[in-house]
């Protein structure tokens, strides 16, 4: 099922094993798949290119993992419905080897449609998105972004946003969208990094050319994070128009 969007066979023999398997190193990879080492090593660097696995590092030893198959949804329209009947089967197996705090890290310009696809299924009416920082337009995803927020506010998800009071463009941009509030601080928030926090999870984004995204997910850590939010909201601004 999953050729029909785009994975070779020996990719999906690896992602639906780190499915059953969790948070794996790439020996039991090889083994539970019946696959070659370098077959394995290839399939998991594509998988990583295109959002659907990630990795983290614990001592010398790199461990990965499959990404929530909900998130494999694309963009493109004419393959939406298969994509998220294919995600419905593959969730009922990730279920079973879900854990309480998790950390993802992700490469590229593709991964943003991962994580920010991720915040449109987490959020509904109602629902709050709360950011730290925005890209000054360095990363080439502003247009991306733009349209993202049409989708947004056709979910009716507010969001707080917290910017540096140089970010012209942002500060513009937002003075005009539907379900927003902005404040500024005074140059601190003036890098090329952001802070997303929604639902039980909190983004930390490094905008390039080739982003990163660190996802952790956690209730006490999204707690500790949206404190932090809230106490920087106190301190900030309302923009003059």
């Amino acid at each position: 099922m999953l050729a029909e969007l785009g994975f070779t066979d020996a990719e999906s023999k690896v992602y639906i094993t780190l499915l059953k398997l969790g948070d794996s190193k790439t020996g039991p990879i090889m083994e539970r798949s019946g696959l070659y080492g370098s077959v394995v090593y290839n399939s998991l660097n594509h998988l990583m290119e295109e959002g659907f696995v990630t990795f983290y590092t614990r001592g010398r030893i790199k461990y990965f993992s499959a990404v929530d198959p909900s998130r494999i949804v694309d963009a493109e329209k004419e393959r939406a419905e298969l994509a998220e009947a294919v995600a419905e089967k593959l969730n009922l197996i990730r279920k079973t080897t879900e854990k309480s705090n998790k950390v993802f890290i992700f490469e590229g310009r593709k991964a943003v449609r991962t994580i920010f696809n991720d915040i449109l299924s987490t959020l509904g009416n109602e629902d709050e998105q709360l950011v730290i920082g925005i890209s000054d337009t360095g990363s080439g995803m502003g247009e991306f972004i733009r349209r993202w927020e049409e989708k947004r506010v056709q979910k009716g998800i507010r969001k707080k946003v917290l910017v540096s009071n140089k970010s012209k463009e942002w500060l513009s941009y937002y003075s005009v969208q539907k379900l927003v509030d902005i404040r500024t601080i005074a140059n601190s928030l003036y890098i090329n990094m952001s802070i997303n926090i929604y639902g039980n999870k909190v983004v930390l984004i490094l905008w390039s050319r080739e982003p990163t995204y660190i996802l952790i997910e956690g209730k006490e850590i999204s707690e500790n994070f949206r404190s932090y939010f809230e106490m920087l909201w106190l301190k900030g601004k309302k923009p003059k128009n």
